[in-house]
């Protein structure tokens, strides 16, 4: 035995320095057993990070082993989880944010500095722009790192100006995708530089705009026009020149262009997009009439107004019509650049689009006059091909159109200038069939450039994928994504409908697993981004196949990039999957709740309180309040329990009849100083321990209501008499209550009566409960009615006494007891008797006797 002891005791502390769990061959309670349905141990859910990822997540049953020479010479090692994908710097901004919240030493200004600068280094570099998430927590690391900085005189040492510079060129890589987050991030760097340099103004105005605020863009801009005027380099370029340079390049070392500087005031143009998008024609209007004494209308502002007015259902006539001479004018006058023939033909095809729907072809014909008028760009005749096929043209016709524009070449000397339809054409049209929501037309117009050897290209694949995915045509889209496989995709375009193809194959039922991982692998090794809905899916279809390790890999490779509304995506996706009692087994759902509380911490209360009561409701209590103890255990305020979710708590606790359960949980108030006790919740601690078997406790909760400020409701009397019922020799503490009740004056009404006759009655006092009836009866206070007797009938504990009172009932009120007699059932009663558990057969009325809470 001695020597037993001593074999195993090293075997012991490696697993516990492992944090890993005990186990034996010969144990009777294996790990599995904490996800068994009959199991009422309380599994830890470990929060901590550990060397071995497996162990982790003690969620998963483990299946106990002994192989051949205790080696596991014949098996596949287990799969090591991957760690979570972040970027260079996060881990440490991410610390120094816990220590913040938890008032806590924070790390040295030095170390934070170093992560934020590596951060946006490494974003610049791979030409990234920045989630919310990660821009409220590099705006929170850097004002750490100025009010140290600044305290201790070495902020010029900790941070220079490029790492802010760096940090501006990755919110303006961000694109439409910002929010108020990526605004105060750079309006706090623009106050750290010592003169706000064109790159910072320019971002500034750009991100205002773009997170829906151009009326504070356009205040930025007067009063930065008034204090220091509008950059030169500023002046050099359009909204366009200005989003197409390259995260690396620098605004001064772009050359300008030959264009007057006052005809090119890109600020301005990115504050009528920004009302433009946000359909405010007054602020527009406004914005307009500020511009006219710098600059005269020109063809970017045009373009912006027209965008305004066209793409808008009913817009007035008389504003697109005058606007439209100006944009011609300009067209007209200039020679069109190629970075400016994309938004000529964009505006053109967005008037004729306007004109179709709004029934003005005859308007729709004098623009395809004026634009075909000036050897338009092809992008103009890419417009007038949509608009014939908006005027329900044939597919034959657009054909002989297309042979016009190739004939029209050979007036034009210079061959580089030839307008030649190809797959953009075709596109442009295919594009045109999907937003009218005919695929057939759409096959048709692939069939067309077939015919005049077009061949589709990487773009036509996509958007033959879109428009078979949007007629839930799976298969079509499948075979698309072949053809498209063989085109270069280098430009990663594809990735969103691929994104879809793989949800839509996710949600199908007639597609197996591996078709789907042969699509999820290419994207893996293109290193495509996974949208959220894509990992979403994914992830599900992983967990129903107890693929938990998959599921891990897959939210550490992709979830940590996502903004703040995708992490939401795929935590709701999780819990509504873990959530759903009937769908999902309870080891998935807890495997489910092990991932969420591992990926995303920021799971809120309602959203965990929700899990709980999910377990309540699986019958499994102990896991349920594995959920509340980390709940109670959370750092963060808005996730620790409320007043609320104690209530809810106690409430399922109830419904299951656990006093285990109860008691850890109790325990917890106890020792929780946030939570101020009120009758609500002494109210559900008194329903709690009496549906636990513990009446006599509960009725101590009724002294403290008695004894608080607050004091009791008319539900806190139901109850507790609902306490006294059930306790031993309650009819007494009934009575105390009763006799206080009387004394106080308070309307006791035939709902009170009947929870303290009942409560006489349960305790087997038949003669003294018929005696105080018959006595208010007499007097007046009460009145016989069905609620209230057959309240007493059920009330009865014993099958004698209940046989007593319903003779007497029968006796006196005969029509009363038929009323009742209707709404008897069966019941199965345990009740104990001298240590022994005696089954016996009670009737039940089936009335209503619940307690509100």
């Amino acid at each position: 035995m001695a020597t037993s002891r001593s074999a195993l005791t090293p075997y012991i502390f490696r697993r516990i320095l492992a944090n890993e769990p005990i186990v034996h061959r010969d144990c009777t309670r294996k790990l599995s057993s904490s996800c068994s349905t009959g199991a009422k141990r309380f599994p830890i859910l470990s929060h901590q990070r550990t060397n071995h990822p497996r162990n982790a997540y003690p969620l998963l049953a483990r299946q106990q082993r002994r192989h051949l020479f205790s080696f596991n010479l014949f098996h596949k090692a287990p799969t090591q989880v991957r760690d979570p994908d972040l970027d260079p710097g996060v881990e440490v901004m991410q610390h120094y944010a816990k220590m913040e919240r938890l008032k806590s030493r924070l790390p040295p200004v030095e170390e934070v500095a170093e992560a934020w600068t590596s951060f946006f280094k490494y974003r610049k570099s791979k030409k990234k722009g920045v989630e919310d998430i990660h821009a409220r927590l590099a705006l929170q690391n850097l004002k750490y790192i100025v009010g140290q900085g600044r305290a201790d005189g070495t902020l010029e040492n900790v941070l220079g100006s490029q790492p802010l510079t760096n940090a501006i060129w990755v919110v303006r890589a961000t694109g439409d995708k910002v929010t108020d987050a990526h605004v105060d991030l750079i309006s706090f760097i623009r106050q750290l530089l010592p003169s706000s340099t064109a790159l910072a103004f320019s971002v500034h105005v750009a991100t205002l705009t773009k997170s829906g605020r151009p009326k504070e863009a356009r205040d930025e801009i007067l009063q930065f026009d008034q204090t220091q005027g509008i950059p030169e380099e500023i002046r050099q370029f359009t909204t366009e020149e200005i989003d197409d340079l390259p995260p690396a390049a620098e605004p001064l070392e772009v050359q300008a262009t030959s264009r007057p500087t006052s005809h090119r005031l890109a600020p301005w143009l990115w504050v009528l997009r920004g009302f433009s998008k946000a359909g405010d024609e007054a602020n527009l209007m406004e914005t307009l009439t500020m511009m006219s004494p710098i600059f005269k209308p020109e063809l970017s502002v045009a373009a912006a107004v027209l965008d305004f007015y066209a793409t808008r259902n009913g817009a007035a006539y008389e504003p697109i019509q005058k606007w439209w001479r100006v944009f011609d004018d300009e067209c007209a006058s200039q020679n069109i650049s190629k970075k400016q023939e994309a938004m000529v033909g964009r505006t053109v095809d967005n008037v004729l689009r306007w004109c179709v729907r709004n029934d003005k072809l005859d308007f729709g014909h004098s623009v395809v006059r004026d634009a075909m008028s000036n050897n338009p760009p092809k992008s103009v005749w890419d417009a007038t091909f949509v608009w014939a096929a908006g005027l329900k043209k044939g597919v034959e016709e657009i054909g002989r159109m297309l042979s016009v524009m190739e004939q029209s070449n050979q007036s034009i000397a210079d061959r580089e200038a030839w307008r030649i339809p190809d797959s953009e054409t075709i596109n442009t049209l295919i594009d045109f069939a999907i937003q009218r929501n005919d695929p057939y037309l759409a096959e048709r117009f692939i069939n067309l450039g077939r015919d005049h050897s077009i061949n589709p290209n990487s773009r036509t694949y996509v958007l033959q994928m879109e428009y078979r995915l949007r007629t839930d045509d799976i298969d079509g889209a499948l075979t698309a994504y072949k053809n498209l496989q063989a085109q270069d995709s280098s430009t990663m375009d594809d990735i969103p409908v691929v994104n879809r193809l793989v949800a839509a194959l996710c949600s199908s039922k007639r597609h197996d697993f591996d078709t789907i991982m042969n699509v999820v692998a290419d994207m893996s090794d293109r290193r495509a981004g996974f949208e959220p809905l894509t990992v979403s899916k994914l992830a599900v279809l992983h967990l129903s196949r107890g693929e938990i390790d998959d599921v891990l890999d897959l939210l550490n490779t992709h979830a940590v990039h996502y903004s703040s509304t995708g992490r939401s995506l795929v935590r709701e996706t999780l819990i509504n999957f873990c959530t759903d009692v009937v769908g999902t087994n309870t080891n998935q759902a807890w495997g489910t709740y092990g991932i969420l509380t591992t990926t995303f911490e920021e799971m809120t209360r309602p959203q965990r309180t929700e899990i709980m009561l999910s377990f309540f409701a699986r019958k499994r209590s102990d896991m349920a309040v594995n959920v509340f103890n980390h709940m109670r255990a959370h750092t963060r305020e808005d996730t620790i329990p409320t007043i609320d979710t104690y209530i809810s708590t106690f409430k399922s606790i109830a419904e299951l009849k656990e006093s285990e359960p109860l008691e850890i949980v109790h325990n917890q108030l106890k020792l929780d100083y946030n939570i101020n006790h009120s009758t609500k919740l002494y109210n559900i601690l008194i329903v709690a321990y009496t549906a636990c078997g513990g009446p006599r406790t509960a009725l101590s909760f009724w002294d403290d209501i008695v004894a608080s400020r607050e004091g009791p409701t008319y539900e806190s009397i139901h109850i507790a008499l609902r306490a006294c019922e059930h306790a031993p020799f309650g009819d007494y503490k009934a009575q105390e209550i009763w006799r206080r009740l009387e004394r106080t004056n308070i309307d006791l009404d035939q709902s009170l009566w009947s929870s303290y006759l009942a409560a006489i009655v349960g305790n087997g006092e038949i003669d003294v409960a018929f005696k105080i009836f018959e006595e208010a009866v007499d007097s007046g206070k009460l009145k016989p009615d069905a609620f209230l007797l057959a309240s007493m009938f059920s009330a009865s504990r014993n099958p004698f006494k209940q046989q007593d009172v319903e003779s007497r009932i029968q006796a006196s009120y005969p029509e009363i007891w038929k009323e009742i007699e209707d709404r008897v059932g069966i019941q199965h009663v345990q009740t104990e008797i001298q240590g022994q558990v005696v089954n016996s057969v009670m009737r039940e009325a089936k009335i209503d006797r619940s307690v509100s809470l």
